[in-house]
């Protein structure tokens, strides 16, 4: 017997999650025709769902939409991408100065210190892929923790989806020693400027941080397109 399928509400957010994933994890190709039959029958829903999820991931900037064709994987380009770091700069700066002068100093450093342990443990126990993935993940997290101590929900949800529009960027940057050694050096700083209550050196070590990824987002994008989609 076929397995019964659950309200709309349920398989909408199904279609929506799990298309979402799979588009942040690269399952998909640049440019790659999203076929809504297709992706009913791997999500176990009907086309209406895959048709609504597809739409609200086109308004998201997740993917393109071709009158007479129909969807498609959008990569970013360097540009969109580097315009996502800076908005993500502005906001991790606002959250870290609102969590600070909120009191909540103890919080930060804690969310900051836990992502420097996990990326030595993640060093010790993957290949150089999986490491990237893992690492861009607690450095996800770790941000997010940051956002949610004292920002409104709104602001959560437009840091996720800039993380997730920026996300395999972040995976091949931090698969080398380069990219993790800068990021856990950038921690450190964070970590002085908070305990010191310093306001303007939290600011300065964010904005050192992001604008080095800015300027390595184009190679990072070619080397992106070159090699870390899956086939199709």
């Amino acid at each position: 017997m076929a397995r019964q399928r659950g309200s709309s509400d349920t398989n909408l957010h199904v279609a929506y999650s799990r298309l979402r994933h799979d588009l942040i994890k690269q399952k998909f190709q640049p440019g790659q025709r999203l076929v809504v039959a297709d992706l009913a029958a791997a999500y176990d829903v009907s086309n209406t769902p895959v048709r609504e999820a597809l739409n609200r991931l086109h308004e998201a900037g997740f993917i393109h939409f071709e009158r007479g064709r129909g969807f498609f994987v959008k990569l970013p380009s360097p540009d969109e991408i580097q315009a996502l770091y800076e908005l993500l700069a502005v906001l991790l700066k606002h959250a870290v100065r609102t969590a600070v002068g909120a009191g909540q100093k103890d919080a930060v450093l804690n969310a900051l210190a836990n992502t420097r342990k996990a990326f030595t443990r993640t060093a010790q126990a993957s290949g150089p892929r999986e490491a990237g993935e893992q690492r861009a993940d607690e450095l996800e997290t770790m941000i997010e923790q940051l956002v949610r101590l004292h920002c409104a929900e709104e602001v959560l949800h437009v840091i996720r989806n800039t993380l997730d529009r920026t996300h395999y960027v972040r995976c091949i940057d931090l698969e080398s020693r380069t990219g993790v050694v800068d990021v856990c050096e950038a921690i450190s700083g964070l970590e002085d400027a908070v305990h010191d209550e310093d306001l303007a050196r939290c600011d300065a070590s964010i904005e050192r941080q992001i604008t080095g990824k800015i300027h390595r987002v184009p190679s990072l994008v070619r080397e992106g397109t070159g090699r870390y989609y899956a086939p199709y």
